[in-house]
């Protein structure tokens, strides 16, 4: 186990300093409404607690678990299922078109197509 402690798991994150971050990482603005609403949340599912007469937050051990668990699961495991997606050519479908129109063109050169197409929908 590492022997370093986070500077803000002692001082904390306020609302004010954390919703700038999170701004950023969405590109976009981030209320302070929105940032209270979230900070809220995470009390409430136990990952952070309120430093008490302060209006600062700190990770709880529950929230430092997950915060480590999803890290790992952003930087490596899931890279490797999502690059295949990513890199994979379209399918090709030329030899199922292929057979069915030759499948269509039977059907509708047989005379008597209704026993061909009866013989289909049982099979």
């Amino acid at each position: 186990m590492r022997s370093h402690v986070a500077l803000n798991t002692v001082i904390g994150v306020t609302n004010k300093s954390l919703r700038s971050s999170v701004s950023q990482l969405f590109g976009g603005p981030y209320s302070a409404t929105q940032m209270t609403y979230a900070l809220r949340k995470l009390r409430l599912k136990g990952l952070i607690t309120r430093i008490p007469h302060t209006n600062s937050y700190t990770l709880t051990s529950e929230g430092i678990r997950f915060a480590i668990t999803y890290t790992k699961l952003g930087q490596r495991i899931l890279p490797p299922f999502l690059q295949p997606i990513n890199s994979r050519p379209p399918p090709d479908y030329s030899a199922h078109s292929t057979r069915l129109i030759t499948m269509s063109a039977t059907i509708s050169n047989t005379q008597n197509s209704k026993p061909l197409l009866e013989n289909l929908a049982q099979n």
